[in-house]
Order: C-alpha cells, then structure tokens, then sequence
C-alpha cells in the first residue's frame, strides 16, 4: 500500500499521476456478472450435438472439447466461438467417450481474455443408430441391341446397421429409352442379421436406343430411404456405329 503511495506521488510531482480509478486486477469490464451455462447434450451417429442455455451479458460462447479419461481435467480443443446456443460435434468416432464445457465471453473475439466461469464438464458417447445401406456393382451393364429383347439380373447388397430391424421394400428406375427394370421383394431384417443380398431385373426392350445411362434401385422402410444406381451401356454389334454419308 504504502509503495503504491510513493509510486503516485513521484508521478504526481511531475504532474503526471493518473486521477482516482477503480483498481480491477482480475478478469474483464462487463464480465463479473456472467454465470455458467447449463449444457445439454446429445449423442447421435458419429455426432454429438451440444446446446446450453443462454447467459445474461455474454457477447459469445466458445466450446471445448477433449478425449481420454481423464475427461476436462486435461488439455482441451477449441471446436467453435459462436453467438448461438448449440454446436454439432460431427465426424467422431462411434463408442469413443467425448467431454465437453462452455464457456461465455465478454467479447466475440476468438483470442479474448474475457471470459466468465466455465459449464460442468459434460461426457457423451456417440453410437451408431439402426439404418439401412445399400450397395449395388459400380461396372457398367453393357447389352447388345441385337439381342433385343434381353434381360439382365444384377445382385445388390442390402445393409442392416446399429441393431436394424424392419421391412424394407424396393422400387426401380430406369434413365434409358426402352429400358425399364424390377426391384426385389420385401425383405424382413430380424435381430442379428446384419446383410441380405438383392436383386435388380433390367429389361432391354425392342425399342432402346444406342446410349448410356443408369438404373436405380430405391430401398425404403417408410421413413428411412436409401438408393444405389448401375450403368448400362448399350450397343450394336461390337459398339456404337457410326453412319457414313
């Protein structure tokens, strides 16, 4: 106290000392009143989305995220600086723990001392929810016009993945003139299985022209759709002709 008495008075001789001010050695102005946000979060596929609620006096939140398990207690990465209230954590690992905490800012700079008191550390675990995939070849379908009429069989791959079950039903479109085709039956995924294979019908009519397109097959549940498409090239003789005049 009394060195802080000294060094104002020598300032003060030389008429340069500084008027009464509030002392603040600790944290920010327009900061002392912000509290901890309250964070809620939710664990998805490959994802965890995390939301928290609004502080009084915040200018933006910054949201940490860390692995291991020592879970806040350790170094953390800065995902975002954002002025909403919800952040989505995508492209993670399914059954890897994930610890998040939100911080409120006095100013909306990312390098910005001014911060308030940080969330509770909160630890999720993304995992893999029931759904569908399907694949079908990716090598051209090629068929000779001059055997027209023609039918082709191609065999699909019907995925059940995170504990599927359900009936999946299928449907088919053609891109090609005089091309049409045929999707599947139903089928039925029960506890367990995990893969089916299905088949695609492509039907080359009289009609078809010299081109190339593709034909997709369609799967859906109801809710969940997903869609996979092969290429057809169709020809005459060895391949495409070309008229000579």
């Amino acid at each position: 106290c009394h060195r802080t008495v000294a060094i104002y008075n020598a300032f003060n001789r030389q008429e340069i000392a500084c008027g009464d001010q509030t002392v603040q050695d600790s944290g920010c102005a327009g900061t002392s009143s912000l509290v901890s946000p309250i964070v809620t979060i939710i664990p998805g596929n490959q994802q965890i989305q995390v939301t928290w609620t609004s502080v009084p006096g915040a200018a933006a939140y910054q949201v940490f995220r860390t692995e291991g398990v020592h879970q806040c207690a350790q170094g953390k990465v800065v995902l975002d600086t954002t002025l909403g209230l919800n952040y989505v954590d995508t492209g993670l690992q399914n059954g890897r723990e994930y610890s998040y905490i939100v911080i409120p800012k006095g100013e909306v700079e990312d390098d910005s001392s001014c911060f308030g008191p940080s969330s509770s550390c909160m630890i999720a675990t993304p995992l893999e929810t029931p759904d569908i995939a399907l694949e079908c070849p990716t090598d051209d379908v090629t068929s000779n016009l001059d055997n027209a009429p023609s039918t082709i069989v191609r065999d699909c791959t019907l995925y059940a993945r995170g504990g599927y079950t359900g009936i999946v039903s299928f449907s088919c479109m053609s891109g090609l003139t005089g091309v049409s085709c045929t999707g599947p039956s139903n089928v039925e995924f029960t506890t367990g299985q995990t893969e089916k294979t299905v088949s695609i019908t492509i039907q080359v009519s009289t009609f078809a022209v010299i081109g190339q397109g593709d034909v997709t097959l369609f799967a859906t549940d109801g809710t969940l759709e997903r869609y996979s498409s092969i290429p057809v090239n169709l020809i005459i003789g060895s391949g495409p002709q070309v008229a000579q005049y």
